[in-house]
């Protein structure tokens, strides 16, 4: 079987993570996978392309001479038909407008597309995703990370949850440390992801701000980057948390701050099924969370995560306090260490080939 993944990304973002990393695992059941991604001409190279040279992973690069480059789309389809696909999945809207393109052409393999959730940083932002959601409508299955986006998928059309995987081994060494966790050392919080509205950062904030007014001593760590990081210092400044708050910045490996800090927080506003909850769990961390995307799905054990109302501060600080005591981060681990292990990549390798198997079924592959 022949996959074409198709996906628009520069950076080495959580969606290209769980592409590149579940590639080994469908070889060895047969599934042959080449990722499609896309170089705009002068503009410096791409970090996601240099991974993907430097793990040997199958791919093909489509050179764009300039935005909207319809030739672009013409190539990519050429090249599924040349390399003789036997599906095309894809990774955002700029995938799917090509898929549906070759659709409406009559010249194409059949079409899985993945929905990963959706941003709301601007106006532009939300028309691309509007866009990809519209276009899903077309595709033989629409992916979706959630039991909440199946729920919203539109009538009529094909969609299948497939669960993130956690990519590698839970680190015995932080669960051990989780373990032997003292109460008495001041808590240190993490939130870790892009800085824009719909992750909850101010929420986070404003949490803190409670905690300081108590006079509760902890640190934290904000790490990521975004269109939000200027009004999120502010705001930080503006609360007196300039000392206990510390913005970090976009980072390439985010595991050192799994390792270095006590309790993970996601206080967003929406989701799909966020990685850095599954890499946080692998680290040990207690996960004070909100219940959007798939979130709840994995969070089922109150002894793994707290889960609070979305935008409600002082539940989260409650939470963010609960969580950081001698007894709660001890008495959780081992289902923390269980989560890890059920949400697998072999449990997602396996389920994704099944839904090749399935699309396959009802449209046939193409004679060779």
């Amino acid at each position: 079987m022949r996959i074409l993944a198709v996906i628009d990304t520069i950076q080495v973002s959580g969606p290209a993570r769980q592409l590149i990393a579940i590639i080994p695992t469908l070889q060895k059941r047969g599934v042959s996978v080449r990722v499609a991604c896309f170089h705009r001409q002068g503009r410096p190279p791409s970090p996601f392309v240099d991974l993907l040279q430097s793990t040997g992973i199958d791919h093909v690069v489509i050179n764009e001479h300039r935005r909207f480059d319809v030739m672009a789309a013409w190539r990519l389809a050429h090249h599924a038909i040349a390399w003789d696909a036997d599906l095309v999945q894809t990774h955002g809207y700029k995938p799917s407008a090509i898929a549906f393109l070759m659709k409406a052409l009559r010249r194409r393999p059949p079409w899985i597309a993945f929905f990963h959730g959706a941003t709301t940083e601007n106006l532009k932002v939300r028309l691309f995703h509007w866009l990809d959601q519209l276009l899903m409508r077309f595709s033989s299955l629409m992916v979706v990370m959630s039991a909440a986006h199946k729920a919203a998928a539109p009538p009529g059309v094909p969609s299948a949850i497939l669960y993130n995987a956690v990519l590698q081994p839970p680190h015995a060494e932080a669960f051990e440390r989780r373990r032997r966790f003292s109460e008495h050392v001041p808590a240190r919080y993490c939130v870790i992801g892009r800085l824009s509205s719909e992750k909850g950062v101010d929420v986070f904030l404003d949490a803190c701000h409670i905690m300081r007014r108590q006079g509760i001593a902890f640190s934290a760590d904000i790490v990521g980057d975004g269109p939000d990081r200027a009004l999120l210092e502010r705001q930080a400044a503006e609360a007196g948390l300039s000392g206990l708050v510390r913005f970090i910045g976009h980072v390439q490996d985010p595991e050192p701050y799994f390792l270095a800090n006590d309790v993970l927080v996601i206080p967003s506003r929406s989701e799909g099924l966020p990685n850095v909850l599954l890499e946080g769990l692998r680290a040990g961390m207690p996960v004070v969370a909100t219940p959007v995307g798939a979130i709840p799905e994995v969070l089922t054990s109150s002894q793994a995560g707290v889960l609070v109302p979305v935008g409600d501060a002082p539940a989260l600080a409650g939470a963010m306090l609960a969580c950081a005591t001698e007894a709660y981060m001890a008495d959780g681990v081992a289902d923390r260490l269980s989560i890890t292990r059920t949400f697998s990549l072999d449990a997602r390798a396996s389920r994704l080939a099944q839904l090749y198997d399935e699309v396959l079924a009802r449209e046939p592959r193409r004679p060779r």
